[in-house]
């Protein structure tokens, strides 16, 4: 029965013991637990306000201060439209966000209390808490800190703007990180988490602007990121998504690092920009796998000269405990413009690469570099040590330089691609464009080799005179040559062979017979006689070795 057939008929009162609470004698003081009883009997309370108003009861004092006191929206139902929805109060509608302005006290100087308390409030239940269109102002760190919650289940707290050119948060200068996620302490093995549309702006470069710690999984989207010493800093983030993301006017863009508790299996960045900041763009250092697909790393650009400049460094360090194999994978990405401004040649890479902790997969694709007023020494600069099988597929990718005014000059010294030790990774090279031929890599020295029917390895020398290391007229993938006496010599691999099974086929320049052996997958020994059999030197030695394809 509609609202008004209980409060206008009298035949349709409704009586709670011996007290009649809805019907024209009703008495008023009694409207927010008629109201309730209705709700509770599962009434339809869609037009109740309406009969309120048109029983006189609008008039009502009492009745006023009901409604627009704090308890007042659980005086007023609602219902969706819809077969099947049911009633409910407009409090319990309401409540199901939580937006900051909830939090707000206008008599505060700022809106940092209403975030800590609205962080304060939601990060022991979870959900999310929006922060709707408009400019807000902090001067003080903001947390919402989950460490405490060790379930595989517990929420968390998430955050939603409207959009990174509406939701504007402006942050004080000072040694402080403005907005911190903690997700969990270690224990919990899903911490899931969300930030999206935000405009976070932190005055000058100290303390960090946006930080992330210990999610299993997080994604942050659709965000602009202004100031700071780093603009976005993240640790211990097993499975992390960064989408639309615009980091720029940081001292450093973006670290994402390892902390306490996870090695990193994924990060990925999509659509991205990294830049300008006053040092460097985007560093990750030992994570499983970094994905870099589209975007811009573009303008880092340092006046330090010990400080070191870049768009993109991966650092992979012994210390990292690598389950199989560390990789990379730029695709389609636009680089342009990193480097240092007066000191310029200085070792760094556009996309720079250090690894001593294992083996070593990286993909670079569909990738632009253009070279301007600033530059780093290399586009692609490779620093691996340590004997480990790396490889690295360059294709599709453009190098070019602007020698416009104040632009740049090109330089044999500054080649696209260096590879700091060349034996240890297979190159895989497709077809890319290098503008400026003087600049182009060479790639005879690098172990682009993975069939056995290639050749693995070669040397010539001159094995005459004494005893002792000798040099290589040519070699490649020999780290060293000793002749140990007279017709007898020791080869060293400057990468070991997977097997002892590989063919070395010599070649000598007098009438001479070789014999291998103490065949070993790190080198082999070697002979030399002639016709007598008496071992002798000769002044040309060579060999190219084949089999055992990696």
């Amino acid at each position: 029965m509609p609202f008004q057939d209980y409060s206008t008929s009298p035949s349709a009162n409704t009586t709670i013991g011996e007290e009649t609470f809805i019907g024209p004698n009703m008495p008023r003081n009694n409207v927010r637990q008629a109201l309730q009883q209705l709700a509770a009997d599962g009434k339809d309370l869609s037009n109740a306000l309406d009969t309120i108003v048109t029983t006189g009861l609008n008039t009502d004092p009492l009745l006023r201060a009901n409604l627009a006191s704090v308890g007042g929206s659980a005086l007023t139902g609602f219902i969706q439209s819809g077969t099947g929805s049911v009633a409910r109060t407009v409090e319990n509608k309401l409540r199901e966000t939580v937006s900051v302005k909830d939090f707000r006290n206008l008599s505060e100087p700022d809106d940092t209390g209403a975030f800590v308390r609205a962080s304060a409030y939601l990060t022991p239940i979870g959900g999310r808490l929006h922060v709707p269109a408009g400019n807000y102002n902090i001067s003080g760190p903001i947390v919402s800190d989950s460490s405490g919650q060790t379930g595989v289940t517990e929420p968390r707290m998430t955050l939603l703007g409207d959009g990174a050119r509406s939701t504007i948060i402006n942050v004080a200068a000072g040694d402080f990180d403005a907005l911190t996620f903690i997700g969990s302490n270690g224990a919990a093995a899903d911490a899931v988490g969300s930030i999206e549309g935000i405009n976070l702006s932190k005055d000058g470069h100290l303390g960090k602007t946006l930080v992330i710690k210990q999610y299993s999984h997080i994604a942050v989207r659709d965000i602009k990121i202004n100031g700071g010493y780093y603009g976005l800093y993240g640790s211990d983030l097993q499975e992390s998504h960064f989408e639309n993301v615009l980091c720029s006017f940081a001292l450093k863009g973006a670290l994402i690092e390892p902390g306490a508790f996870t090695a990193p299996n994924a990060h990925t960045f999509l659509n991205c920009k990294m830049g300008p900041n006053f040092h460097s763009g985007l560093e990750v250092v030992n994570c499983g796998l970094l994905n870099i697909i589209g975007g811009s790393y573009e303008s880092n650009q340092c006046t330090v000269p010990a400080i070191a400049s870049f768009g993109i460094r991966v650092n992979w360090t012994s210390a990292f405990q690598i389950e199989s194999a560390v990789g990379l994978n730029v695709w389609g990405a636009y680089i342009e413009q990193n480097g240092h401004i007066g000191a310029r040649d200085i070792a760094t890479g556009d996309i720079w690469i250090q690894n001593d902790a294992g083996p070593m997969a990286v993909s670079i694709l569909g990738t632009t570099f253009n070279r301007l007023g600033h530059y780093c020494i290399n586009n692609i600069r490779v620093e691996n040590s340590g004997t480990y099988q790396n490889s690295l597929t360059i294709n599709g990718n453009g190098h070019r330089s602007f020698p416009f005014a104040g632009g740049y000059t090109p330089d044999a010294g500054r080649p696209a691609v260096l590879i700091a030790n060349p034996q240890y990774v297979l190159v895989n090279e497709g077809v890319n464009i290098y503008a400026d031929a003087i600049e182009r890599p060479y790639f005879k020295d690098y172990n682009n080799l993975t069939h056995g029917a290639m050749a693995q390895a070669h040397f010539l020398f001159d094995g005459t005179g004494a005893t002792g290391v000798k040099a290589a007229l040519e070699k490649f993938n020999i780290a060293s040559i000793t002749k140990l006496s007279a017709g007898t010599y020791n080869v060293v691999f400057g990468r070991a062979m997977p097997t002892s099974a590989y063919l070395p086929v010599f070649s000598l320049e007098s009438d001479l017979r070789h014999a291998v052996t103490a065949r070993t997958t790190g080198g082999f020994n070697f002979t030399v006689r002639n016709g007598s059999g008496t071992l002798t030197d000769d002044g040309a030695i060579g060999a190219v070795i084949f089999g055992a394809g990696y």
